[in-house]
This record gives structure tokens, sequence and C-alpha cells, in this order.
């Protein structure tokens, strides 16, 4: 690679409002002021190359209408030569070409009922209703996780909204006209954050299945550059094989999704289930 020198001093703002360095002179040589050259091998550019595309030309719809950010239209082949040329690579390209990044979790449906009328739970705990008598019916599930970047960083600070119908299927929302009962203990929504090692834990019930739906919890994730609406499933369903949205994409992509059930710990109640998922945000 050539030399480039860089000032350190913005030259022309950005479409989306930032600066870009100034970078001058090309030819053998060292490099002067700020910007150390990196030198990639081959199997180095060649991952790059692969993560860059994988970026920029993803592989399943995306089915959030939210902003892309600043790497909206821009090419492959515009943002590899940039990083040839030094003006990623000291920032982001040197920590791709030596370390595989995760794959963000898929996309789902929003579905029809998101939560109305009410304020979420926000003290973790969806087995009892605020003002109400009585526990939630059906079977106790602790889930616990993180949320973490594409390099697995934990993200602090992430809101999450979390919603799922009850132990019979049935979502408390004007919408849902299923004939299962509701559960006046059960809430079934809330609103948590995630600390500072970007955990977070929630205890509920397992939902129920309805219709053509295996049993799966919604998700609203919004870092400070992303913002995921997703579900989460749980393997081993007797559905799982045959629900039109958890099988929309591809295999790489559902198993973003799946929650990994593990062994209770003498902590727990008798019969609760215990579940670990982790969310991979594709902008933290």
């Amino acid at each position: 690679m050539g030399r480039t020198r860089c000032t350190g001093s913005p030259s022309r703002r950005t479409s989306w409002g930032g600066t870009r360095p100034h970078v001058e002179g090309a030819g053998a040589g060292k490099c002067e002021g700020r910007c150390p050259p990196v030198v990639l091998d081959w199997g180095s550019w060649n991952a790059l190359e692969m993560e860059m595309g994988r970026l920029l030309l993803p592989t399943e719809p995306d089915a959030d209408a939210h902003d892309d950010g600043p790497l909206t239209g821009l090419s492959r082949r515009t943002v590899l030569r940039a990083a040839a040329g030094g003006l990623l690579l000291p920032a982001v390209g040197l920590a791709w070409a030596q370390s595989p990044l995760s794959r963000p979790t898929s996309e789902d449906a929003l579905g029809p009922f998101y939560p109305e009328g009410h304020a979420p739970d926000s003290d973790a705990d969806l087995t009892s209703a605020p003002g109400r008598s009585g526990k939630a019916m059906g079977t106790l599930l602790y889930l616990s996780g993180r949320v973490l970047d594409r390099r697995g960083m934990p993200l602090a600070g992430v809101q999450m909204d979390i919603w799922q119908a009850n132990a019979v299927g049935r979502y408390a929302h004007s919408g849902d006209d299923s004939s299962a009962p509701l559960d006046p203990a059960f809430l079934g929504f809330a609103r948590l954050k995630t600390d500072a090692e970007g955990r977070y834990a929630l205890k509920t019930i397992k939902p129920g299945e309805y219709g053509r739906r295996t049993p799966h919890i919604h998700f609203e994730v919004r870092g400070a550059a992303s913002r995921l609406v997703t579900q989460m499933y749980f393997e081993g369903e007797r559905r799982n094989e045959s629900d039109g949205l958890l099988n929309a994409g591809s295999a790489a992509g559902r198993a973003t999704k799946m929650a990994r059930w593990i062994e209770p710990s003498g902590h727990h109640e008798k019969d609760a289930l215990v579940a670990h998922w982790d969310v991979v945000l594709a902008f933290g």
C-alpha cells in the first residue's frame, strides 16, 4: 500500500452531517501524521471483503422500515476502496479483519397485538399484575441474556419492550378475539433496560401456542444506532417446523431467534423453566 497523509482536520461535510478527514498524497514510504498504515495480507483482505459484503448486501429482506444510517447508498466497491485508502481501516476495518463478526439477530413481524392502554411493567416480573391478586397461570419461565454488538461487546442502557400471549395463547389486547380466556393476573408487557454489562432478565410464564403459531415472545430492542423488531422462539416445540414466520428466513437467521434451554438451579421454583437468549444488534 502507498503512503497516506492524514492531517487530522476535517475537509468536507458528509451527506449525513459528519466530517471526513482530508487525505492526500500517494507513494512509497511511511505514513505521516496520526494515521499509521495498515497492511493486510490476502487472508485478512478477503475476510474484510466478506464482512463488508454481508453488511452492505443483506441476504434477508428487512421488514423494519428504519433508517439504515450513513451506509445507505454506498456500494460495496466504494467502501472497500475507502478501506484500502485508509479511511475506514484505522477505525473499524482492522477489527473486522482480525476477528469474525457475529450475525445480527434476524428481524421478525411486529404482529397486531402490541400492548395498548396500559403502562408496561418495569420490574421484570410478569407473573403478577400491579393492583391485582393472584399469580399468572402457566409454567414459570426465567429468561435472561445480553444485548451485544457484532464484535460481542455488551451494550448498556438498551431499551427492550417485551410482550407475549398468556399461557393459553391469548393476548391482553382488544384486537385478540380468541375464545381462550384472559388471565387477569398476567399483564404480558414489560419495558426493561440492559445493565452496564448488557444483561437483562425477565420472570414470566411460557406463552401458549395459538392458531398456526408456535410459542414465541415479541421484542422491540432500541440501541443507540439500531432498532430491532423480532420474536424469540423455543427449542423443541412441536409447531416450530410449521410456523410460517419462524421458517420465512434462512436456517442461520432462524438460529439467531432461538432461545437455549438451560438447567434450572436450586434458586428456581419447582418445575420452572430457564432459558437464555442473546440479542446482537447490527449497528449497536
